[in-house]
């Protein structure tokens, strides 16, 4: 059972002395996330099943992200990571829980510009992958996930994505050098509404999986 191999894997390894309760939080594409209760505090324990960013340890990134920006107080802390894990298939990070709700666009701009403000304030410094170039670099990523599939159902909508890939690229280029008087910084470019928890003491930005180096304005058009 996941929540037994959870329990033996953080105190075999002293990252938590006694684990009270574990509970499913919430799965992704690449993720799956729990909650663990732990002498009246609670911790979200997080195991890596893929890379966005193509790269090989996932959860390190993460881990090295989430360190980058903790002093900004508007991501989780995070505690402790292990790329390799015996107990399970993927890398697994431990960091502290945040409660809250997700954000509500129609009353929570504020605290979203906060949380912007304090993350793209922060130094664009760390081992971390840059997009310089970001709609060449989106582009690029794009590219790849588009031709993952090859049904014929698909067939006319990859078309259709094909030619857009190629306006986008176009548009680049007519437009090369519009950042170059811009600071980068940590983006998280993925600022959907869940990914915002806010509560009445804590507003934060979670799920940094794909962060990079790039401009602000990569999160501000996302959001």
């Amino acid at each position: 059972m996941i929540s037994s191999k959870i329990k033996k894997f953080l105190t075999e390894n002293s990252w938590l002395s006694r684990v009270d309760r574990i509970s499913h939080l919430a799965s992704g594409e690449y993720n799956d996330n729990y909650r663990v209760e732990s002498d009246g505090k609670e911790y979200v324990f997080r195991i890596n099943h893929g890379s966005q960013l193509f790269i090989e340890d996932q959860i390190e990134y993460e881990y090295n992200v989430l360190k980058s920006l903790e002093n900004t107080g508007v991501t989780p802390g995070v505690l402790f990571f292990d790329n390799h894990p015996s107990s399970f298939a993927g890398g697994v990070l431990l960091m502290n829980f945040i409660p809250g709700r997700p954000l509500d666009y129609r009353t929570d701009m504020e605290k979203a510009a906060y949380i912007f403000s304090r993350i793209h304030g922060a130094p664009g410094k760390g081992p971390l992958s840059s997009q310089l170039s970001p709609v060449d670099d989106i582009c690029s990523e794009c590219i790849i996930l588009i031709n993952q599939s090859s049904t014929d159902s698909y067939s006319e909508i990859k078309t259709l994505l094909l030619n857009y890939h190629e306006k986008m690229l176009r548009l680049s280029d007519e437009n090369k050098g519009i950042f170059s008087n811009e600071e980068t910084c940590i983006v998280n470019t993925e600022v959907n509404s869940k990914n915002f928890i806010i509560s009445e003491d804590s507003s934060c930005l979670v799920d940094w999986e794909k962060a990079v180096i790039s401009y602000r304005y990569q999160d501000l058009a996302h959001f």
